[in-house]
């Protein structure tokens, strides 16, 4: 089975009903730098769960999925602060200068 393959499989997981896969899945295509899921990666930035929302930031900047820097910074203004640091982070490491203002507001 080839990389590509084993992404997809794991993909495939983003959708499970439980929240712990889901983050789980998010996680480990991030580790992958699985870009090609950056997209299914990204709809877990509006999972229900914080912990879901927490690992699809986190893998999104590990992939480098500047595309969807603009939601990873709608997190900034989650109801959880890890969630918050998450999406703070993941827009640094994605280098996303256009929301670094949005950033240093969470800082005052």
């Amino acid at each position: 089975m080839q990389a590509k393959d084993i992404a997809a499989n794991v993909a495939a997981l983003l959708k499970d009903s439980n929240s712990d896969v889901r983050s789980a899945a998010a996680d480990a295509l991030g580790q992958m730098q699985a870009k090609d899921f950056a997209a299914n990666v990204a709809a877990l930035l509006k999972d229900s769960n914080s912990d879901v929302r927490y690992y699809a930031a986190s893998a999104l900047a590990q992939m480098q999925a500047k595309d969807f820097a603009a939601n990873v910074a709608a997190l900034l203004k989650d109801s959880d602060t890890y969630v918050r640091s998450a999406a703070a982070s993941a827009l640094g490491q994605m280098q996303a200068k256009d929301f670094a203002a949005n950033v240093a507001a969470l800082l005052k």
